[in-house]
Formats: structure tokens, C-alpha cells, sequence
């Protein structure tokens, strides 16, 4: 694979190296990126060797530890990280990277603990406030109002951003405080990118911390770990991450205690019928158990493809493709499309068509022109609620839904419109769509 990851890589070469049904246009990174051959030949000679961790007595277990830790290491470096840093590998995606970090910062509880010692929240003196911006993935804002903490989410701005007027009013209504802020860098539903660093430097001149959640950002570009306490995504985002591990990055003073959040298999220094004593090294205390080896490696492997593509490059791309999406989208008058066109943003897009429901639609661009994007909410419903002007549903029996197309650097102007020419084609015929026998009939372009 060093042939071809020794230079740096142009767009094509990466696009034909692709694991992708002939035919298929796949318009679905935001929810995960897709296989590359290198990555997964690579994968088959780790492989050849590959063995546990967790032991010194066998070579295969040694070379195994070594490409583990090496992939740690290289992800820091790739990442940013300084010294101050622990990388902590978390099962296959960004939620159980929050639930990690939840456990860290001693704020997740399950209902059942919870039950059993009979507490609630209402009862706790002192809860630490947890600030999120309105564009949050379920799982930190349902998993935090779930947890030992209050919650206040920062509402939009007349711009559709988030109000950093509000923020300001928030930290100074609550100064002494233990205050954690916890922002997603871009918005996995429109793109939109959130100035953390502003959000940083407010949360520091009141005594807090900062958590980014860089899912919908590390495909396109690194978070600055210079203006954050941490940063979560899921690996699988980026192209070649298929099956990589949910990452967490944290400053090493938030790793203080000796023991582990949860105990277990390669955690443990010393055990008898009566003790124990736990691991000194931090990054392994918090990965209890087998660890995902090949997962880490993966994330690691994507990571470098990333930095192969180009981050200047990439950046160039996606930015000519924003473009040319709004432009061609905002041609076809019978799309809505959400959020705000003019603020930095990621190539992210969420959108419906009048007289089409959200689902309807991806599915006639899936049936009908093997185009694939993704309908629904996005796991994140209370941004649909805002985005869509809709009230709160008291009987939930309304649920915000959309269409997202989200692009890479591989797509190109001629991929955004084809595209944008399937829209166009449902547009005249919406009216004609039906739903027979598990597919859609779509008049004149069946």
C-alpha cells in the first residue's frame, strides 16, 4: 500500500479505489464514508499476524500490540494532538465515545442504577451545567438530559447560528459554577460549522470546559485542540473508515483517579481472592477488555488518507461543491432547502420538496436513479424542530424529517448535477408518484 500513500494522492486515483456497486451515486458521507481497497489490503496483511493484545509471551500478540499502539500514536499526531492529551479508543462510533467521556466527568448513571438508589435529579444539590448548542446530536443532548447534570441548550440566532449573545447571558447567570460546554464543530444535518473557539474562550473566562463533537467536521478537517478539553467523533465518517472505532480525545488532568471507569481484562496490574491493583498507563485503564485492534488501525489508515488527499485540497473541493449545490438547488423552486447558505459550513445539506414527503423522495432518487442520501430527522430532532418552524408535539405524533445529501472531496461539479438533474425530473412528475408493492411508480421516468 506504500505505493499509494508514499505521495500525495489526487482525487481520482482515490475515487477509483473505491468499494462501491457499479453505477451507484452515493450521496450519504455524513452518515458514513465507505471502503477503500488500499485500507482493507493493509487490513488483511495486519491480519496475517494478528493475535490478542494484552501479552508479551507470544510474537504474534507482540507485533499485534505494536500495530495497536502505533495507530494510537499516529491518529495523535495526525490529529494534532499535544502532549497533554489521552487517545482513547471507544467501540465503533461517536456515542460510545460520549458515553466514555460521560463516565469520565461522572455524570452517566443507568436508569436502573439510578432506581436502585432511589435519586433524582431534582433531589441533588450542585449538578454541574452542561451548555449545547442547538444543532446536537441525540446522543449528547438526550444522553446528558438523562445524566447527573442540568442542561440548558442555547437557542438559534435570527441567522439560523447559534446565539452567542444567549451563551454570554447563560455563563454570567451562572458564574461559580461547574459549567461544561459540549458543541458539535458542524452540524450533521445542514453543515453548518459552529465557531468554537469563540465559544472556548467565553467558557474559560468563566471557569469552564469545552467538548467538541467533531463528527460531522473530521471527514473535511481537524478540530483545534488548542480551543477545546476534548473531542469525540466516530471514525467511520471518514472515507476508508468503515468498521473504525469511536475516538476520544482528553486533556490528561481529567484522567485523575486510579482506578477505571469500568474494570476489566488488561486493566489490572494485580489480583487475588482479597485486591487488586489497577494500571498505572490511563489510555489503557479506559480500554477495559479487548480493545477493537483492527478498529483503531482502520481509523488510523482513514486518517492517513485523509492527510494523503490533502486537507488545502480537500477544503478547494468541497468548497467549489457547496457552491454549485446551493446554486443549482436554489434553481428548482420546488426545494426548500434549510439553514443558513452564506455561513461557513461542511458540504452538508438538508432539504425537502413541496408536495413530496422527505421519505418519498430519497426513495425514488434510490429506486429510480441509484442516488443515495438519507431521509428523516438525522438524530436531530429538536434542530428539525426549529429548522421546520414546528411547535413540540405533546402527543409526538410529529417528527421533523428531511432529506440530506452530503458530499466528499471525491464528488465533483458533474456529480452535484446529476444530482440536481434527478430533482428536477421528480419535481415535474411529483404529483404522478405512487407507492405500489414496496416500490415507487413514478409516470414518466419508471
Amino acid at each position: 500500500m506504500q505505493k499509494f500513500w508514499s505521495r500525495a494522492l489526487d482525487f481520482e486515483t482515490i475515487k477509483e479505489n473505491i468499494i462501491l456497486k457499479e453505477g451507484v451515486k452515493y450521496f450519504d458521507f455524513a452518515a458514513s464514508g465507505l471502503a477503500y481497497r488500499p485500507i482493507e489490503a493493509e487490513i488483511e496483511r495486519v491480519l496475517a499476524t494478528y493475535a490478542n493484545v494484552h501479552s508479551a509471551g507470544g510474537a504474534n500478540a507482540e507485533i499485534t500490540s505494536d500495530y495497536y499502539e502505533n495507530a494510537r500514536a499516529k491518529i495523535k499526531e495526525l490529529l494534532g494532538c499535544e502532549e497533554r492529551y489521552y487517545l482513547i479508543s471507544c467501540g465503533f462510533g461517536a456515542t460510545a465515545a460520549i458515553k466514555k467521556l460521560w463516565e469520565i466527568l461522572g455524570i452517566y448513571l443507568p436508569p436502573a442504577t439510578r432506581d436502585r438508589l432511589g435519586l433524582r435529579r431534582e433531589s441533588i444539590k450542585e449538578l454541574p451545567l452542561f451548555i449545547i448548542s442547538p444543532f446536537e446530536h441525540h446522543s449528547v443532548e438526550i444522553s446528558l438530559r438523562q445524566g447527573l447534570c442540568e442542561v440548558v441548550r442555547v437557542p438559534l440566532d435570527p441567522s439560523g447560528l447559534m446565539d452567542f449573545a444567549r451563551l454570554g447571558e447563560i455563563l454570567s447567570a451562572n458564574k461559580g459554577r461547574e459549567i461544561y460546554g459540549v458543541l458539535t464543530a458542524a452540524s450533521n444535518v445542514t453543515g453548518l460549522k459552529l465557531d468554537y473557539k469563540r465559544a472556548y474562550l467565553m467558557l474559560k473566562a468563566h471557569g469552564g470546559r469545552l467538548f467538541v463533537d467533531a463528527s460531522a467536521l473530521i471527514a473535511h478537517e481537524n478540530v483545534d485542540l488548542g480551543f477545546c478539553d476534548g473531542v469525540f467523533f466516530g471514525a467511520h465518517k471518514l472515507l476508508g473508515g468503515v468498521g473504525a472505532s469511536g475516538i476520544l480525545a482528553v486533556r490528561k488532568e481529567l484522567l485523575r483517579g486510579e482506578e477505571p471507569t469500568f474494570a476489566g481484562g488488561g486493566t489490572i496490574k494485580y489480583a487475588d481472592a482479597l485486591t487488586q491493583r489497577f494500571i498505572i498507563d490511563k489510555e489503557r485503564l479506559e480500554e477495559a477488555g479487548t480493545p477493537g485492534i483492527i478498529a483503531l488501525v482502520r481509523a488510523y489508515l482513514a486518517l492517513k488518507l485523509r492527510k494523503s488527499a490533502g486537507l488545502e485540497a480537500i477544503k478547494s473541493r468541497e468548497e467549489a461543491i457547496c457552491r454549485r449545490f446551493i446554486s443549482e438547488i436554489s434553481k428548482i423552486p420546488e426545494i426548500e432547502i434549510y439553514g443558513n447558505l452564506t455561513a461557513p459550513r461542511v458540504p452538508i445539506f438538508a432539504f425537502n420538496m413541496q408536495g413530496l414527503g422527505a421519505d418519498a423522495l430519497a426513495g425514488v432518487l434510490g429506486q429510480k436513479f441509484e442516488i443515495q442520501t438519507r431521509a428523516g430527522c438525522d438524530c436531530a430532532a429538536p434542530y428539525g424542530f426549529d429548522l421546520l418552524g414546528l411547535q413540540p408535539d405533546t402527543e409526538m405524533s410529529r417528527k421533523p424529517a428531511w432529506v440530506r445529501a452530503s458530499f466528499s472531496f471525491i464528488h465533483d461539479e458533474s456529480d452535484v448535477d446529476f444530482l440536481a438533474e434527478a430533482l428536477r425530473q421528480i419535481a415535474k412528475i411529483r404529483d404522478k408518484i405512487t407507492f405500489v408493492a414496496g416500490k415507487y411508480r413514478c409516470g414518466s421516468i419508471n
